[in-house]
């Protein structure tokens, strides 16, 4: 069995361009199949079940001269979209799998070890930019705005607020880190 071999067996089945991986399956499987038959003689084989496709028998080779009517253009020969047509022969082969592990869905946070300084610098009402400048950090326009949107940071700053809201309740005038941000 070759290359030029799967290619005639998939374009009896309707199959005009098979893919390298069908190709590459369908040697696999064509292989195995012939070591198997050479290992057990053939009396000792019990029939296995002929494969079939939408409840039409599938031929996997080209063993005979017969000739196959061409499927016709407008109907699709394989009305299952998304199983392939060595299914049955591959179902018996280990494959390789990778171990069961919870994936994390999205993109990871991201986390800057100036959030939370930057956070709590705001807490009191001082503006981001001012903050920035408080803790030294320059960021441009359409990274500010990212910042602002970052779920990490709202979090942090969020809390910071809460926590300052809560601690100078009924306090008047604007604290000393507010009032140097803006001087700065």
């Amino acid at each position: 069995m070759n290359e030029s071999d799967a290619i005639a067996a998939f374009r009896k089945m309707g199959i005009i361009r098979p893919s390298r991986d069908l190709i590459e399956n369908w040697l696999r499987a064509a292989a195995s199949a012939e070591r198997a038959e050479a290992q057990e003689p053939p009396s000792a084989q019990p029939k296995a079940p002929e494969p079939t496709v939408g409840g039409q028998q599938v031929m996997l080779a080209a063993p005979a001269a017969a000739p196959v009517p061409p499927a016709p253009a407008c109907q699709p020969t394989a009305p299952r979209p998304g199983k392939s047509l060595l299914e049955p022969l591959l179902q018996g082969q280990p494959t390789e799998q990778k171990p069961a592990s919870r994936r994390n869905p999205g993109r990871p946070r991201i986390v800057a070890s100036w959030f939370p300084a930057v956070a709590k610098t705001m807490s009191d009402g001082t503006t981001l930019r001012t903050a920035l400048a408080i803790n030294g950090l320059a960021l441009s326009p359409n990274e500010m705005r990212a910042l602002y949107r970052n779920r990490t940071f709202q979090g942090l700053f969020q809390e910071a607020r809460r926590r300052y809201l809560l601690e100078n309740w009924g306090r008047k005038g604007p604290s000393l880190r507010s009032v140097l941000g803006r001087m700065l």
